[in-house]
Formats: structure tokens, C-alpha cells, sequence
């Protein structure tokens, strides 16, 4: 059985409220990475609207021509997604909750990380707006969808109305990795923001805590992950920028950071959040999206769009015990080590063959 991924371009907004961070690649990737090693069975295939590397070792990428005109899809030389898809007689196919309509009988299986949708506007309020017309056009077409959390399931039901009986919950994992002890590839103590399209839009709320009180904060920031348009030229502290690394970086920034700071909204995985509390991090974070249930009451909570409610919570933290702190951490990696990329991979491959049915 063969199974195609189309994987469509997030672009920023006009509003700039949206980074390209390629979540979907990250998702996939790991779960597919696993799933090569104990299924032989499904095969995957990837077709993208631009130039990706490729999801893991055994899963190639096709670039078919840009579902955004008409003009442009036919001075493309690549295929269309219709055509990519009878040429390697792909069986089942993959494709986001928004993602341009792809006129094909084979059956469909939507993806929903998030409901920041391509032409959505910024998740700035926990009531959000009804999917648009397309996204509900899509979500009646599919058989199935698969949501990382619970919190993804809830959405799909409450803005593009679908029952919970269409959903399959697979939730997102992590790697060991993060757990085993690196040394610090940063001098001296610093705060860890990790840059995201659910991070981006509140940079202001950083920016300006860090204008109200720069003594609560260490004396470098470390910004990790890809340039958007729209970060400050003065953030109020020595910046370090990281825009891509491998996991054993990852791990060892956010091991060796005094707090990880994520302002986060509409995060439907909880992917850094469980990368985090694996690592035995210091988590600052908002409850918005799968990041309260994927971490319980390990982190510290604040609103992510308030620069005093950020300042209260830090404080709050600062004034814990060494052993209130080494116990949240124990708690943390406990809470996530059934967490596992395995159990993700395994979800999807029984959402295929249910869509088959």
C-alpha cells in the first residue's frame, strides 16, 4: 500500500502571523523515521508545493507545481498534485485540513496540527472563528482525520463540525534523546525562546517584560528557530539567533537554559512542550492549545499575550527550592515517557487502513 503526503507551503500573512517552521515536516518526519523500521507493509511518497528535504530515508519528495493560480500552476514544469498521484498509483492519500482541494477518488485522510489555517487570522482569543468554507468542504470529503491532542479533536468538532467519530487521536511524540545529559554550547546563563508560528506573534509580550524588569532575566536570549519578518532589531538583550540545529543542540539548549520561554498560541501538538520536559527544562508557557495537556502542572503558566502576567509568573518561579525544582523536573520526564514517536506512527498506519474500509 502506498500512501501520499501532500505537504502545502505555510507562507507568512500579510499580517506576518505566520513563520514558516515547517511543523508538518517535523511530525511527520519522526513518526515515519519509526514506523520504516517496524512496518514494511505501508509505503509513504511525499508531494510539496516547494523545494523540502526530504521526511526521512526511504521516503521521497516530489515537487509539483503551486495550487496558488492558474497562470502559475501551467508555467510550471512539474506535475500537477492530480497527476503526481496517478503516476506513482498512490493509493490512500494525506493532505492538511486546508490544503487546495484535490480532485481525485482515491480516499482521503486529512491532517489537522493546528487550525492556524492559511488564510485564518493570528489565534489571538480561546474563542476562535468557524472553519471556512473550504476547510469544512474538505473535512466532508475525508474518511479521517488525524489530530495530535485532544485539544486538535475538539476544534475540528467545534469549528469545522465534524463529529469526534471522524477524528483519530495521534498524538505526537519524542525522542529519548532529549533526556541523556549534553554540556552547554552557550557561555554564561540565558533565556531559550523557541521561534514558531505560535510564538511569533508574541514577541511583544518578551520584548516588552523584558523593557519592565531586565533583572529577572539572564543576560543572553537565545532565539532558536527560523528568521521571521518581523523580529525586533532590539530585544532588549544580547541575542543569540539559532535558526536550525539537529535534536542533540536542541536538547543541550534547552537542558542549559536558565527557562524556556514559550508564549505560545493555537499549538495543537505539543511538540516543544514534550521536547522540553523531556529534557528536564524550565518551562514558561501559556495553556493555550494541547501544551496543558500534554504537561499538566510541570510548567509555569502565564497569559502569553501579557507582558505583567509573564513578569508575575518569573517571578514565582524564582522563588522556588532547589528541591521544588528537581522535583517539578522528575515529574516532567515522567509525565512524558510514554510520549513515544512509536505509538504516533502506529496511529497513522491504523488510519490508513481504517480509510480503506
Amino acid at each position: 500500500m502506498l500512501v501520499g503526503i501532500y505537504i502545502s507551503q505555510r507562507t507568512e500573512s500579510a499580517s506576518g502571523a505566520r513563520s514558516l517552521d515547517h511543523l508538518e515536516v517535523e511530525y511527520f518526519g519522526r513518526a515515519l523515521r519509526v514506523l520504516r523500521k517496524v512496518n514494511k507493509d505501508t509505503q509513504f511518497v511525499c508531494f510539496s508545493d516547494y523545494k523540502m528535504a526530504p521526511l526521512c530515508e526511504g521516503v521521497p519528495v516530489e515537487q509539483i507545481s503551486r495550487r496558488g493560480s492558474f497562470f502559475r500552476a501551467i508555467s510550471s514544469n512539474a506535475p500537477t498534485i492530480e497527476q503526481a498521484l496517478t503516476h506513482h498509483k498512490v493509493d490512500v492519500l494525506l493532505t492538511a485540513i486546508d490544503a487546495p482541494s484535490v480532485r481525485t477518488n482515491l480516499p482521503k485522510l486529512l491532517y489537522a496540527l493546528d487550525m492556524m489555517l492559511q488564510d485564518g487570522p493570528p489565534v489571538k482569543s480561546k474563542i476562535l472563528p468557524p472553519a471556512p468554507r473550504y476547510v469544512k468542504r474538505n473535512c466532508s470529503e475525508a474518511r479521517l482525520i488525524l489530530c495530535p491532542s485532544p485539544y486538535m479533536q475538539k476544534a475540528c468538532s467545534t469549528q469545522a463540525e465534524v463529529g469526534l467519530e471522524k477524528t483519530v487521536l495521534a498524538r505526537a511524540g519524542v525522542n529519548q534523546s532529549f533526556s541523556k545529559a549534553r554540556p552547554s554550547i552557550v557561555d554564561g546563563p540565558y533565556t531559550l525562546f523557541p521561534m514558531s508560528r505560535y510564538t511569533c506573534q508574541n514577541i511583544g509580550t518578551v520584548t516588552e517584560a523584558i523593557r519592565r524588569n531586565p533583572g529577572l532575566f539572564p543576560p543572553t536570549l537565545v532565539v532558536m528557530g527560523p528568521l521571521y519578518k518581523k523580529e525586533p532589531a532590539n530585544w532588549g538583550l544580547p541575542v543569540i539567533r539559532v535558526e536550525q540545529c539537529p535534536d542533540d543542540i536542541v536538547s543541550s539548549l534547552l537542558q542549559n537554559a536558565k527557562f524556556v520561554l514559550y508564549p505560545a498560541q493555537g499549538d495543537g501538538s505539543g511538540m516543544l512542550a514534550l521536547q522540553a520536559l523531556r529534557a528536564g527544562a524550565c518551562l514558561l508557557t501559556s495553556k493555550s492549545g494541547a501544551n496543558f495537556e500534554v504537561a499538566g502542572t510541570v510548567p509555569f503558566y502565564f497569559e502569553a499575550d501579557s507582558p505583567v502576567s509573564l513578569l508575575q509568573i518569573m517571578r514565582r518561579m524564582l522563588d522556588e527550592t532547589p528541591e521544588e525544582k528537581e522535583r517539578r523536573q522528575q515529574t516532567g520526564q515522567t509525565l512524558v515517557m510514554d510520549c513515544t514517536w512509536e505509538r504516533c506512527a502506529s496511529k497513522i498506519v491504523s488510519a490508513v487502513k481504517r480509510s480503506l474500509l
